[in-house]
């Protein structure tokens, strides 16, 4: 995959947001992130565990890794959330009282991990996220499955404000299995 950034080097100071464009009859917003001269900044994460396999809700598909809470996916998760609420804040006068939630939840059995949701790509109901093995030979679905051991390589291409609310999907490109 081209223009992949490891999480420790993705430099903050380098996301920035195009213009919104209206969506939901105008009172939400959608933004094109940016990063650098890329329309979307994609990272490939440290090594983690699959915490659930594929699971559906809505019609979409998700997973959750489980990571630790004060390692440097959920460090990074916080300062892009906490830069994208400032440049749309910056953006809009009208979404000064903006606030992000995220997909990023603390475990609450006090283990000190948090887990992380990751929306996989589709094609109407075909899944685009490629699962390879740590050779790079493409694997099914059948080995990304709860427990697994993967580096997840996810894309942040846009970030949208519904009902005061500012949120971002981490899209879940590739997955290589290492067990």
């Amino acid at each position: 995959m081209d223009n992949v950034v490891k999480a420790k080097h993705v430099d903050i100071s380098r996301i920035e947001t195009a213009s919104p464009r209206a969506i939901i009859n105008g009172k939400s917003y959608n933004f094109t992130l940016l990063y650098n001269e890329y329309e979307s900044l994609t990272v490939q994460l440290p090594r983690c565990q699959l915490y659930t396999g594929l699971y559906e809700s809505d019609g979409k598909c998700y997973c959750e890794l489980l990571l630790p809470s004060d390692g440097i996916t959920s460090d990074l998760y916080y300062r892009i959330a906490a830069k994208l609420e400032k440049l749309v804040k910056e953006k809009r006068v009208d979404l000064a009282d903006v606030t992000f939630v995220g997909h990023l939840r603390r475990m609450s059995t006090g283990s000190g991990s948090n887990l992380l949701r990751l929306k996989l790509p589709q094609n109407k109901s075909s899944i685009q996220t490629e699962v390879v093995s740590r050779e790079g030979n493409k694997l099914s679905f059948a080995q990304f499955t709860k427990g697994a051991t993967v580096i997840p390589i996810v894309a942040l291409d846009n970030v949208y404000v519904i009902n005061k609310t500012l949120g971002f999907n981490l899209l879940l490109k590739q997955a290589v299995v290492l067990e």
